[in-house]
């Protein structure tokens, strides 16, 4: 007997729980389902579901996308433009030019010119003109250890503008009273 191609017009219904038709394959028990079609397939029940098309794929609470991750959990209301900036939370920010991670408290701030710490006491600056910690610097042509010492290619100073001592290649001065001008410590 010659073997015939089998052909369903309008589709196959099984048990009820699968339909196989020219635009679809469906499986279901009520409870759980899974969708086969041109565009997409899912496969879910009633507490999670995976979602997968062309321009989507979406697994419980995390999808993404060409432009945009959502992440599950303690950030899901954080989305994240790949394309210009992520954000991870409250305080994790990532865009194209800088990255902030901090709160009202601590801080850590970087971009292309400026490194930025801080905390609610203190803050530290590196940058390419140099670099500051509390009161303290140093760059390319002075130190300064807190508010009263600088160190210069010409001059050492400590003091504030009432009381101070200045020394320089050429003269001494101590406590804006005295100057001298040769020093000689033997």
């Amino acid at each position: 007997m010659a073997s015939k191609d089998f052909v369903v017009k309008n589709g196959i219904v099984v048990d009820g729980t699968l339909i196989a038709n020219a635009t679809a394959i469906y499986y279901g028990t009520g409870s759980t389902n899974t969708t086969i079609n041109t565009t997409s397939i899912s496969v879910g029940n009633a507490a999670s579901n995976t979602i997968i098309n062309s321009g989507n794929i979406q697994i419980g609470s995390f999808w993404a996308n060409g432009t945009y991750i959502n992440l599950p959990g303690s950030i899901a209301a954080n989305a994240a433009n790949v394309a210009s900036i992520l954000n991870v939370g409250a305080n994790i920010n990532i865009n194209t030019v800088a990255i902030a991670v901090g709160n009202s408290t601590v801080n850590v701030f970087a971009n292309a010119t400026l490194f930025y710490v801080a905390n609610s006491t203190s803050s530290a600056n590196v940058s390419p003109a140099g670099f500051n910690i509390g009161s303290s610097f140093a760059n390319s042509t002075a130190v300064g250890v807190g508010a009263n010492i600088r160190f210069t290619s010409v001059q050492i100073f400590a003091g504030n503008t009432t009381v101070n001592s200045s020394i320089t290649t050429t003269t001494a001065s101590f406590n804006a009273n005295t100057t001298t001008t040769a020093l000689f410590v033997s």
